[in-house]
């Protein structure tokens, strides 16, 4: 059996993940802001702040894989990210709505 532990609406804080489990979801809103969503800014600053933290975001998940969901302040795909920095990252995002 699959287990799971759910986070949702973090902005860039890494909140204790508590128990065993399988998997890692996060259900939108992960990454920090700067601004009120000037896009521009925010890719750029959404970007740094995972290669910043890439130490501490690989120590959080535990080396468990992670499931990714954007929300409304997530500018860019953070489960490229992710990857981009070591961590098995799938984001699930319908990019065609």
């Amino acid at each position: 059996m699959l287990t799971m532990c759910h986070v949702s609406d973090s902005h860039g804080w890494l909140p204790d993940l508590v128990g065993d489990f399988d998997v890692v979801v996060h259900s939108g809103d992960l990454l920090p802001n700067r601004t009120l969503g000037i896009r521009l800014v925010e890719e750029a600053y959404q970007q740094a702040w995972i290669e910043d933290n890439a130490v501490e975001i690989r120590r959080w998940s535990r080396g468990r894989p992670i499931i990714l969901i954007s929300g409304n302040h997530d500018y860019i795909d953070a489960a490229e990210a992710f990857r981009g920095i070591g961590i098995d990252a799938y984001g699930i995002d319908d990019k065609r709505l």
